[in-house]
């Protein structure tokens, strides 16, 4: 019995959470504050009502002056998906930044994957490019 209830904990421990923001969390508790609300709108239009981890690379120094990467692995019943991104602070005062979303398709299903408008429409004055 007791080898049961320690399975049954490992696996309610190791479940990814639905845990929105922790990619802006870490870019704020770093100093990255000059594009924190284009970390935040990234994270959340891939993130949102999914579980997923993620995985960061900052500078050290002046970190809110240089780029900021973060891979969020995301986790659907039939399969994964990696969403790598990274931001840049421009001379201008905006913000820039590219993704790249790679897709498993492990159950011989379609797989999901959003539109250019869904995009562009909650990150203004970007470019998103698809091609099929």
């Amino acid at each position: 019995m007791s080898k049961l209830l320690y399975v049954i904990g490992f696996f309610a421990f190791s479940v990814n959470v639905n845990a929105n923001d922790q990619v802006k969390d870490i870019a704020k508790d770093v100093g990255y504050r000059s594009c924190l609300s284009t970390v935040s709108d990234i994270e959340d239009f891939f993130g949102n009502k999914v579980s997923y981890g993620s995985w960061s690379f900052w500078a050290r120094e002046n970190p809110d002056e240089q780029i900021f990467n973060s891979t969020l692995e995301l986790t659907y019943g039939d399969g994964i998906q990696l969403v790598d991104f990274t931001v840049a602070p421009t001379k201008d005062g905006q913000c820039s930044f590219v993704y790249t979303r790679s897709l498993s398709d492990l159950a011989g299903k379609s797989s999901r994957i959003g539109t250019p408008t869904q995009l562009t429409d909650r990150i203004p004055a970007c470019q998103v490019n698809f091609k099929r």
